[in-house]
C-alpha cells in the first residue's frame, strides 16, 4: 500500500473552512435573528394609538456589526496561519496556532450570540396603525360583533391607529371614532406599511425656523440645501432613526433633517363618524335630488293675457327686480309668473297690492326694503313682467320659491331649481 505525505497547507485549508462553517451556523444566523429580535423592541406598543413606528434599520445595522466582527476574526486568522505554514511549523504548532487565534473568533461569536439570545422567544414585526382593506367603506362598531351597533365608517384608503389588536376584531381610533373594526377589512403590518408607500402617505414637516438637509445621518455629513418652517416632505420610515429623519427629495434624493426639527405624520383620511355620516346621507340625497328636479322643466305654456293698470305693472317690475335682478332673464320671468299665478289663485287678494304685500310673504315688502329698489328696476325686469301678463308662462303652477341655499327638500312634495331658486309647492 502506498503512503502520502501530509502536506501542512492541506491542514491549515482544512481548519480553515471549519472555521468558516461553525462562523456561518454561530454568527450569522443568530445575528439575522437578532435584527428581528431588535425590531419588535424598538418601541412598539399594540395599545400606543401612535402614527407608525420607528425604522429598524439601525438596531439592523448593530448586529450586523457582530458579524463583520466574526468576519475579520477569520481574516486575521488567514494571516497568522500562513505565514506558520510557510516557514515550516510543524502541524502540532499550526494547530495551536489556528486554535489561539480560533479563540477571538470564539468570543465574537459569542458576542453575536449575546445579541440573538432572546430570538427564540421573539414575536412576529407589527404595527401601529391598519388601513382599510375596502372598494368602498367598513364599519366601525361599538362593541367586536356584527350585532353591534355602527359608530362610524372607514373608508377606502383611510388609515386607523390600533388601539386592541384581538384575533377577528381590532379596536381602533380615527378621527372622532373609537370602536371596533373586523380583520377581515384591514391592511396589517408590512401589508399597511406598502400601501401607505404607494399612496406617498408618509409626510416629514420642518418645525423650526431654518434646518440643514444632509446627505446621510450625522452633523459630520454633507449640507445638501437648508429648509424652511413649514416645508415638507415623503418621508421614509423604514431610514429613520430617532435621531435622524429620512426623507426623500423632489428629485428623489433620500435626505435626512434632524428628528428634534420634523414632525412626522400619515396623510391619509380618517374614519367618519355615524353623525357625519347620516349628514353626508342627506347632503347626497339632496344633491340628488336637485339633479333630478333640473330635469323635470316645467312645461311653457300659454295663458290669457291679464291687463293690469301701470301703476300694478311698476309694482310688479320692483318686486322682481328685488327677488331677481340678478338671476337670468329665465329667472326674472319665473318670479313675475309666481306673482300672476298668486293673484290668479285669489288667495293673497285680488289685486296686485294685496298678494305683494300679504303678511309673511315677500320679506322686502313686509320690512320696507322694497322701497329701496324703485329707482332700480331693470328694462329685462320690466319686459319679464310684460311678457307674464301677455301669457308667457314657464314656471306652470308654482307659487313660491325661496333661495336654493336656504330649502328645505323634504319638505316639498315638489319642486324645480331655476338659478339660485327654488320653485316649490308643499
Amino acid at each position: 500500500m502506498e503512503y502520502r505525505e501530509w502536506n501542512p497547507n492541506r491542514m491549515v485549508r482544512v481548519i480553515a473552512v471549519m472555521l468558516c462553517c461553525f462562523m456561518l451556523v454561530s454568527v450569522i444566523v443568530p445575528a439575522q435573528g437578532a435584527v428581528v429580535q431588535a425590531m419588535t423592541e424598538d418601541g412598539r406598543n399594540e395599545a400606543a394609538a401612535v402614527s407608525y413606528p420607528r425604522s429598524a434599520q439601525t438596531v439592523n445595522q448593530m448586529a450586523y456589526v457582530q458579524v463583520g466582527t466574526a468576519l475579520g476574526s477569520l481574516t486575521e486568522l488567514s494571516s497568522y496561519v500562513n505565514p506558520q505554514s510557510e516557514s515550516g511549523y510543524t502541524m502540532l504548532g499550526l494547530t495551536a496556532a489556528a486554535a489561539r487565534t480560533a479563540g477571538e473568533l470564539t468570543a465574537a461569536v459569542r458576542a453575536a450570540d449575546v445579541a440573538a439570545a432572546a430570538v427564540q422567544t421573539a414575536e412576529p414585526v407589527v404595527y401601529d396603525f391598519v388601513i382599510a382593506k375596502v372598494n368602498d367603506s367598513v364599519n366601525i362598531r361599538e362593541e367586536a360583533t356584527t350585532e353591534s351597533e355602527v359608530v362610524g365608517k372607514l373608508y377606502k384608503e383611510s388609515y386607523a391607529a390600533i388601539l386592541e389588536r384581538q384575533d377577528e376584531w381590532t379596536k381602533v381610533s380615527s378621527g372622532d371614532v373609537t370602536g371596533y373594526i373586523s380583520n377581515d377589512y384591514l391592511y396589517f403590518d408590512e401589508d399597511a406599511m406598502e400601501v401607505a408607500r404607494e399612496l406617498e402617505a408618509f409626510q416629514a414637516e420642518v418645525t423650526a425656523g431654518t434646518v440643514n438637509v444632509r446627505t446621510a445621518p450625522g452633523l459630520d455629513s454633507e449640507i445638501i440645501t437648508e429648509a424652511k418652517l413649514g416645508d415638507t416632505f415623503t418621508h421614509l420610515p423604514e431610514l429613520t432613526t430617532e435621531e435622524w429623519t429620512a426623507v426623500a427629495l423632489e428629485d428623489g434624493t433620500t435626505a435626512y433633517l434632524s428628528s428634534q426639527f420634523t414632525e412626522e405624520s400619515i396623510t391619509l383620511d380618517t374614519a367618519v363618524s355615524a353623525e357625519e355620516e347620516a349628514k353626508k346621507a342627506e347632503a347626497d340625497k339632496i344633491a340628488k335630488a336637485l339633479e333630478e328636479a333640473k330635469k323635470t322643466v316645467p312645461a311653457t305654456t300659454n295663458r290669457a293675457a291679464i291687463t293690469l293698470s301701470d301703476e300694478d305693472m311698476f309694482l310688479m317690475a320692483i318686486v322682481v327686480t328685488m327677488e331677481a335682478a340678478s338671476e337670468s332673464y329665465e329667472g326674472q320671468l319665473a318670479v313675475a309668473n309666481v306673482i300672476v299665478n298668486r293673484l290668479l289663485s285669489g288667495i293673497w287678494g285680488d289685486t296686485i297690492s294685496d298678494v305683494v304685500y300679504a303678511p309673511n310673504q315677500f320679506s322686502g315688502a313686509n320690512s320696507g326694503r322694497i322701497e329701496q329698489f324703485s329707482t332700480r328696476v331693470t328694462e329685462s325686469c320690466k319686459k319679464a313682467v310684460v311678457e307674464a301678463l301677455a301669457g308667457n308662462n314657464n314656471i306652470g303652477s308654482y307659487m313660491s320659491f325661496i333661495m336654493k341655499s336656504r330649502a328645505n327638500y323634504s319638505a316639498y312634495s315638489e319642486y324645480y331649481i331655476l338659478g339660485n331658486h327654488c320653485f316649490y309647492k308643499r
